[in-house]
């Protein structure tokens, strides 16, 4: 549930205005202060902020889920107060977390010497390590990084402060249902958007309603069209490129691969 502050304003003719502010909103399913500590100990958010920089709380059941991808048992009460006591124990004695996020213009601080090495991209394939004495530096390329120290050992996520602008480009505009060709059945779908896409004569951007995101700025306003509540419905698909589509062939009465299967 989320609390809510109605203000009436000023009616205008018959109609009245209603300004609704919406605080902080309450999960039904919220993050334990011992839950949190874990979570915290190990690099996982708790909150976030939302297009419309309002803060929301995530779900325990979500911090648990994450925790569990990264070896964190807390699925049952007696486990979550193991890792609380793992966690209290690391810290006091210093030892490093399983996992480490580090924005790439910032520096941490570490327990011991040790090494750093990267393990993807160009720096792993490079095999690129260097030592380090008490303090992650700054400067770091993006990636993931192992590092094994005196204190112990830790995975590395090195992310970019910003993500870069993006260059100037011109696109397409248009309605997918309307992009049809001979090899979709009466409507566009993704296999027209793909062949556009391929021979779009330079273009850098393609906007499609309703499948394509809104204006990625805050304040951002809630839609059924927006990508994660409006996901590509069946009629945007060809059906002839899925797999397992079957048709039946009337010479033999029963059903056969379609060719378009392989």
């Amino acid at each position: 549930m989320s609390v809510t502050d109605v203000a009436r304003l000023t009616p205008c003719g018959r109609a009245g205005l209603l300004l609704i502010r919406q605080d902080r909103p309450m999960t039904s399913d919220p993050v334990t202060p011992e839950l949190a500590e874990i979570a915290d100990a190990h690099g996982v958010a708790t909150s976030y902020l939302d297009g419309s920089r309002t803060e929301q709380r995530i779900d325990a059941e979500v911090v648990r889920t994450v925790l569990g991808l990264l070896e964190v048992d807390v699925a049952s009460p007696d486990a979550e107060r193991v890792a609380l006591a793992g966690a209290r124990e690391r810290a006091g004695a210093g030892a490093l977390p399983p996992t480490i996020g580090l924005r790439s213009d910032r520096s941490r601080t570490v327990p011991g010497r040790g090494r750093l090495t990267a393990v993807d991209g160009a720096r792993g394939e490079q095999g690129w390590a260097r030592d380090v004495d008490g303090e992650l530096p700054a400067g770091l390329e993006p990636g993931r990084y192992a590092l094994e120290t005196t204190a112990g050992r830790a995975h590395v996520v090195v992310a970019p402060p910003t993500l870069p602008d993006p260059p100037r480009t011109w696109g397409w505009m248009l309605q997918l249902y309307a992009l049809h060709s001979r090899g979709s059945w009466g409507i566009g779908d993704l296999g027209d958007l793909t062949a556009l896409i391929r021979g779009g004569h330079g273009a850098g951007a393609v906007l499609l309603n309703p499948l394509h995101a809104i204006t990625p700025v805050p304040p951002v306003q809630p839609s059924p069209y927006t990508p994660l509540r409006h996901p590509a419905g069946a009629a945007d698909h060809r059906p002839a490129r899925l797999r397992g589509r079957r048709r039946r062939d009337p010479r033999r009465g029963r059903r056969a691969a379609s060719g378009d299967d392989r």
